[in-house]
């Protein structure tokens, strides 16, 4: 297997044969000594061909790390957050709002000290450096009555339940927690970098510890540790606009500013492993750069689409410009192909030695794709893998 500078094609039957026809392009360069982290796939719609080169990416164990958004909101790291934001507010409170922050592996803050140490802190107690465990939790939960109790009474009910210690340390931060008119930016800042800190120190390795080899759920909850940081100095600063606006203080309004700014789309994507193969939808290939890439799909109608004219072309002409009466029919600027070739451009430029090319000839039903019309746009040579 040589480089080439003049790119490659592969023609595959279906999408499920080009998705394996291009893990045999990647194992061809592992095997001439290319890292693979030096590889990235590209698709037109990556949501079409994520779990075709996922399976064959698993016949040669290779793992893959798909560059899709973090979905903040369903991360323990951002969970445990909202939950003690809820448990903070509430009182009376539900023996569900109670026990959530101890069922996202709650630890105290006061486990890992201003070095990252975890242990003592130069308090009068050493502090528990383990989340209370969760069978313990749900055989609390299945004792507790269903109803709503302050938190006084929620931690007499508790002691009599004999729970573990650790639970009644949770309480009673809590308790501290509530003291006060209501919370400031600095306390908000102060006490949720503190239990993610405390997360970050003492969950996250015991959870590595638990992760399969291809560490997925540990890098996504590490990655969901560093936003929900970056989370909570925006959420302070925020909670201070609206307390000078005239808002009351309360971890509501700081949840719900949580839940809004966590929602937020990022102007960039993320993967979850980058020592994976890399799997880039187009709209990911901006500034990319890798020496071999390969660019799937690239049939008529997912790169490109030749349209049919089923109207005449003075007619088509005027829709299009948006004159006379049929103005309300012209296209959004959105619904140009312009961004669709400027992606592949940016697609097939990232290749910094070798481009790989492809596509498949068959729907899923037999029905025949044409090529894209942008592989006009290339002078390719047929892909040899001897």
């Amino acid at each position: 297997m040589t480089h080439s500078t003049t790119p490659l094609a592969v023609t595959a039957r279906t999408r499920a044969d080009e998705a394996r026809r291009a893990l045999e392009v990647v194992a061809d360069h592992v095997d001439d000594g290319t890292a693979v982290s030096d590889i990235a796939i590209v698709a037109p719609d990556l949501s079409r061909y994520e779990a075709a080169l996922t399976d064959a990416a698993a016949d040669y164990d290779l793992p893959t790390a798909a560059w899709t958004q973090l979905p903040l909101t369903d991360t323990l790291p951002y969970r445990l957050v909202a939950a003690v934001c809820r448990v903070l507010v509430d009182d009376p409170c539900t023996h569900d709002t109670l026990l959530a922050p101890l069922e996202y592996e709650w630890i105290h803050p006061d486990a890992v000290d201003a070095t990252g140490a975890t242990g003592t802190t130069g308090a009068t107690d050493t502090v528990d450096t383990d989340p209370v465990s969760t069978p313990a939790v749900a055989r609390l939960r299945r004792t507790l009555a269903d109803t709503e109790l302050p938190l006084d009474e929620w931690r007499a009910v508790i002691d009599d339940a004999g729970a573990p210690s650790g639970v009644q340390r949770y309480l009673g931060w809590v308790a501290s927690q509530r003291q006060g008119s209501g919370p400031t930016p600095q306390t908000v800042r102060r006490t949720l970098s503190g239990v993610l800190a405390a997360y970050e120190e003492t969950v996250l390795p015991a959870r590595r510890d638990r992760d399969g080899p291809q560490l997925t759920d540990t890098a996504q909850t590490a990655r969901a540790v560093v936003r929900m940081r970056d989370l909570v100095g925006e959420v302070a600063a925020k909670y201070g606009d609206r307390l000078d606006a005239g808002d009351d203080a309360s971890w509501a309004t700081v949840e719900r500013l949580a839940e809004q700014i966590a929602g937020l789309h990022a102007g960039r994507r993320e993967h979850a492993n980058a020592r994976a193969l890399d799997l880039v939808g187009a709209n990911d290939t901006w500034a990319l750069a890798r020496p071999v890439v390969i660019v799937v799909g690239l049939r008529d109608g997912e790169w490109l689409r030749r349209e049919p004219r089923a109207l005449p072309r003075s007619l088509t002409e005027q829709v299009v410009a948006g004159d006379g009466d049929d103005g309300a029919l012209a296209p959004r600027a959105g619904w140009s192909d312009a961004g669709v070739r400027d992606q592949f451009h940016d697609a097939v430029t990232a290749a910094t030695e070798t481009l790989v090319v492809s596509r498949h000839r068959l729907d899923a039903d037999g029905t025949p794709c044409p090529p894209s019309p942008l592989l006009a746009a290339l002078e390719t040579e047929p892909y040899d893998s001897a």
